[in-house]
């Protein structure tokens, strides 16, 4: 059970991948530093990591890094497929100009305010690269409502802060402070909205609105009244950062609650029943139906076979211990003797994993005819050595993350965890 021991001390469980794009320009070429938009970027990602999030940080980034952060960004989040949920950061200077906004990268020096749309990121491309992806829960916070760094150009806007924005269906556009207006800054120049974002962390498990509505009465505190965060919600449901873990319904008998973890499909769910009834006959069950789970939400298929890793629990086949498997066989060279209870993953021992056939071609174009309801052992022969090569590789990974292997999560748990051991 280490693979599930590792589960449920590691940090929370999301059916949906999280990835974020989080930016800090403290530090311009051509104007006034910002002091704490860096430092305020830097304690965001920490907490949305903590929360699940993968997380691309970028500080004092200049207009080729920035372009490129957000094409990846992009890119990545169609990766992770509809249910996944993505999150845009920026705190630095911004700008309204002609009805549309504009995200100051560190190097922008303008000299005509027409040349704004080449040397920033505009909010508007943002948006709707993020709604093109169609997945269905996005959140972009704005922290760049400043004062004009270029109103003495001509063509200026006469009102400081970022312009109001319909965000697209799907997403969720906060600023920090209303459109058309400033944000102040604190004693040590520090933004009071983004302070407040951080301090939030610290109770995660309010849907998104409420969250924000805190958010929007601390610092209209802090600013008597001078600076009012804005939010517009275009999400369809509830977004937690954080999610609490359902108590089990105290009126179920054990096979009727376990039925309806079962019919939820959610890794949470799951969580929680193996950690409120930890003596139910379905226990069992519920790690074999955890696994299946997370590697469905893992999976990748295509990637590189040195370093993927999941698997669906099959039936046990007949096999005897041993340290190499012939290859081309399904049969190891010598007798079983005797099985440690710890290396038991869902019913199946190492040497029973080792058998059983990929999810998917281990390398990619590979014909399905090559692969499909073939064992690894046709293609590897699995010695101690070996396997503890592949181990190495997943010593220091937490279970539920990372890359994956075509044999299956309990697979890599079975190598994690003899990699601990020494190998041994």
């Amino acid at each position: 059970m280490a693979f599930l021991l590792a589960v449920l001390s590691s940090g929370p469980l999301h059916a949906e991948e999280r990835i974020a794009l989080v930016i800090g320009n403290s530090r311009y070429a051509n104007l006034l530093t910002l002091p704490s938009a860096a430092r305020d970027a830097g304690e965001l990602a920490e907490h949305l990591r903590n929360v699940g999030f993968e997380v691309h940080l970028l500080t004092d980034a200049d207009t080729d890094a920035v372009t490129r952060a957000a094409d990846a960004f992009v890119q990545r989040l169609g990766q992770a497929g509809r249910d996944a949920t993505g999150l845009f950061y920026y705190a630095g200077y911004g700008v309204q100009h002609s009805g549309t906004n504009y995200l100051m990268p560190a190097d922008v020096d303008l000299r005509d305010l027409d040349d704004i749309r080449a040397a920033s990121l505009s909010v508007d491309t943002v948006l709707n690269r993020i709604a093109a992806v169609g997945n269905t829960a996005n959140i972009v916070i704005l922290d760049a409502s400043r004062a004009h760094p270029f109103a003495f150009l001509s063509g200026a806007a006469a009102d400081d802060g970022l312009t109001e924005i319909q965000p697209p269906s799907g997403v969720f556009l906060s600023y920090a402070a209303e459109p058309g207006r400033l944000a102040l800054r604190g004693g040590r120049g520090d933004s009071l909205f983004s302070s407040s974002l951080n301090g939030q962390f610290a109770n995660p498990t309010v849907p998104l609105d409420q969250l924000f509505e805190a958010i929007r009465a601390e610092v209209v505190e802090l600013s008597e009244g001078q600076q009012t965060p804005w939010f517009s919600n275009g999400l369809s449901s509830a977004f937690l950062f954080n999610a609490p873990v359902a108590p089990a319904s105290a009126d179920l008998t054990d096979d009727a609650l376990w039925l309806r973890v079962q019919q939820s499909k959610d890794p949470q769910e799951v969580v929680a029943f193996i950690r409120k009834h930890p003596t139910s006959a379905h226990i069992t069950a519920a790690g074999v139906l955890l696994s299946e789970l997370l590697v469905q939400d893992d999976a990748t298929p295509g990637a590189d076979i040195t370093a993927l890793s999941t698997i669906e629990p099959a039936a046990k086949p007949t096999v005897r211990k041993t340290d190499t498997l012939t290859a081309g066989s399904n049969q190891s060279t010598s007798v079983r003797t005797d099985q440690k209870k710890d290396s038991i993953y869902f019913g199946m021992s190492l040497d029973e994993l080792l058998l059983q056939s990929p999810l998917y071609a281990p390398i990619e174009g590979l014909p399905t005819e090559l692969w499909q309801n073939e064992v690894c052992g046709t293609c590897h022969n699995w010695t101690k050595q070996d396997l503890c090569d592949q181990g190495m590789r997943y010593k220091d990974v937490v279970i539920g993350s990372g890359q994956i292997h075509p044999l299956g999560g309990a697979f890599r748990s079975n190598l994690k965890d003899f990699a601990a051991k020494g190998c041994k």
